[in-house]
């Protein structure tokens, strides 16, 4: 889950179908540092892949998406944090 962090701080753009198969990994941070890896990286062509996450079970993955699709420029990032009333 760390690695996924590390390769969209070094900017290693041919890591992107390996880091959108882990927006589904079992483990939340993993979901979480995939998505803010694309984000870091600029993969809007996986914005779509990443929004799915926002409606996540984890709060930390729900963070991670906002994040990244903020870092990607797009406007559900913001949606979500202003529509989630039942959401911590």
């Amino acid at each position: 889950r760390e690695a996924a962090f590390a390769l969209g701080r070094l900017g290693v753009t041919s890591a992107t179908a390996r880091l959108v198969g882990m927006l589904a990994d079992e483990n939340a941070w993993a979901r979480r540092n995939a998505a803010i890896a694309l984000g870091v990286l600029g993969r809007r062509e996986a914005a779509d892949d990443i929004a799915k996450l926002l409606e996540d079970e984890e709060p930390v993955v729900r963070e991670g998406a906002a994040a990244a699709l903020s870092l990607l420029g797009d406007d559900r990032a913001a949606k979500s944090l202003t529509g989630a009333p039942g959401k911590d």
